[in-house]
């Protein structure tokens, strides 16, 4: 798998690594119950892009200083995504000519165009952004911040049981698997 792993130092790192499973390292103490606690990370390192439920790229084309800037995103992945936010710098003011799925807009207070898509699911695995700006350079629509937030994992791990560590009992548990972006720019 491409993906790295991190457990919490409480976790028995031999039984998580023969076995896949997340135990309290002193059978004696246990997890707070009630309470939320990250007991395993798992992190996609950089260069792992062709997994992303999302990808996003940036055709600006200049005529003189005139930069008429199409975005599009793209979305392959089974995973519905919501609150996508892609944000570009922008040095002047900017025109929105066409938005074919979310909500567009220039914020002259930020520098920036953001474009909103409330969620990407079948109905628009893709979709297209278009604006112009006046006296810009395209490298200045640089970085471009991408986020969004997924119902579900990247990594297809879930959670098959709880049980009681000194009993062995199965226990009632409930999981909302979530993925959030840490950090995601177009250079």
């Amino acid at each position: 798998s491409a993906f790295q792993c991190k457990t919490h130092p409480n976790i028995n790192r031999g039984l998580w690594t023969e076995e896949s499973v997340l135990s309290h390292r002193d059978q004696a103490k246990s997890f707070p119950v009630g309470n939320e606690l990250g007991v395993l990370k798992w992190r996609l390192p950089s260069g792992s892009e062709s997994m992303l439920p999302i990808s996003v790229s940036c055709w600006p084309s200049a005529v003189g200083n005139n930069v008429t800037v199409n975005l599009e995103y793209e979305s392959a992945s089974h995973l519905e995504v919501s609150n996508l936010r892609i944000v570009v710098p922008c040095p002047s003011q900017a025109t929105i000519s066409d938005v074919a799925e979310g909500d567009a807009r220039y914020l002259s207070k930020n520098g920036t165009v953001e474009w909103r898509v409330e969620l990407v699911d079948d109905s628009n695995r893709s979709g297209s952004l278009e604006f112009s700006v006046n006296d810009c350079d395209p490298e200045s629509l640089f970085p471009i911040q991408v986020t969004f937030v997924c119902k579900g994992n990247l990594a297809e791990m879930s959670i098959a049981g709880v049980s009681d560590a000194r009993s062995g009992k199965a226990l009632t548990f409930s999981g909302d698997p979530l993925l959030e972006v840490e950090e995601y720019q177009i250079q």
